[in-house]
């Protein structure tokens, strides 16, 4: 579904992304771990055409992507919920919606009803503007934006960051639902490793700008991975 291979990136002259070689299918969820400042979210800024790659190959089925403008390949598929939400505050949550539904390739402007069957809450909001909403429920509008247009692969970033305990199993919930029944690839970055490790099937670690472990989840699932990998 979604190939990456050897994404070099650099903010100025300062390189952050040195060989980046990674792959989802369709109906997986892939974590991408590591420590902070590894370049996590510079790939997926990358990925979604918000900073270009200054080398290597992007390909979303079959076609490259590298050199489009974020509104193209978000008209291709792709959807990007980025770390701290990204919501318009002022804006009321239907209004939220309709903008994701511009991403749409076939000009469809409706809100899926399947965006309300995921998200419920939001059904009883759609006219109270997105930042009164609380932490947990704009991370909802958030995914439910994203899936506004109909996305066949989606970039989370640190969807559970600053989120409720109780929310954040409903966020993970909600990825694997994305998953197993719409057939949506995820590429999940996460700092609560228990979620991401919970939802994905497969992992990879990333350490300055490179990928230098991936396996399946379970293979993280004890301390020494965690020190070896994670320094946790």
């Amino acid at each position: 579904m979604l190939r990456v291979s050897g994404i070099h990136a650099a903010y100025g002259s300062v390189p952050v992304l040195n060989g980046v070689d990674l792959a989802v299918e369709q109906g997986e969820v892939l974590a991408l771990l590591g420590r902070n400042g590894v370049g996590k979210t510079t790939l997926m800024r990358v990925l979604i055409g918000l900073l270009k790659a200054t080398a290597g190959s992007i390909e979303f089925a079959g076609q490259e992507i590298g050199r489009l403008p974020p509104h193209r390949i978000a008209h291709l598929g792709i959807a990007y919920v980025p770390q701290g939400r990204g919501i318009l505050p002022r804006l009321t949550v239907r209004e939220n919606l309709k903008i994701g539904t511009r991403a749409r390739g076939d000009g469809n402007d409706a809100i899926p009803a399947e965006v309300f069957d995921y998200f419920p809450a939001l059904s009883q909001r759609l006219d109270q503007a997105g930042g009164t909403l609380s932490g947990g429920e704009q991370q909802m509008l958030a995914l439910a934006r994203a899936l506004c247009g109909a996305p066949k692969v989606m970039l989370l970033d640190e969807p559970s960051e600053g989120i409720q305990p109780n929310i954040v199993q409903e966020i993970g919930r909600l990825i694997a639902t994305f998953a197993n029944g719409r057939g949506t690839a995820v590429i999940l970055v996460e700092q609560n490793i228990d979620l991401a490790l919970q939802v994905a099937r497969r992992a990879v670690i990333m350490e300055k700008g490179r990928i230098v472990h991936e396996g399946k989840s379970e293979e993280l699932r004890n301390e020494a991975a965690m020190r070896r990998f994670l320094a946790i």
